[in-house]
């Protein structure tokens, strides 16, 4: 059995808890304005949108090297985000 980390695993692991942060962040909007998200304000159907397409873009705004950022260092963003 592989210890590697996974954008998968991680947010499997993580994207239910960085999912309800930002349904409560009030930059949600500007930091994702322009995309085809689901509105912040209507909770209940941001979260339950596929939290990958969410996730994404988190990642693509947040980590320099956007989908191609090591898992280890997308792990650790995540963790510092909670």
């Amino acid at each position: 059995m592989s210890n590697k980390l996974s954008r998968q695993f991680i947010y499997a692991h993580s994207g239910p808890q960085i999912l309800e942060l930002l349904a409560q962040d009030e930059t949600y909007a500007q930091v994702f304005s322009g995309s085809d998200l689901p509105d912040i304000n209507k909770h209940e159907e941001f979260k339950s949108q596929d939290i990958t397409k969410i996730l994404d873009q988190f990642v693509l705004r947040v980590c320099l090297k956007g989908l191609d950022t090591s898992p280890q260092i997308m792990n650790w963003v995540f963790n510092q985000y909670l």
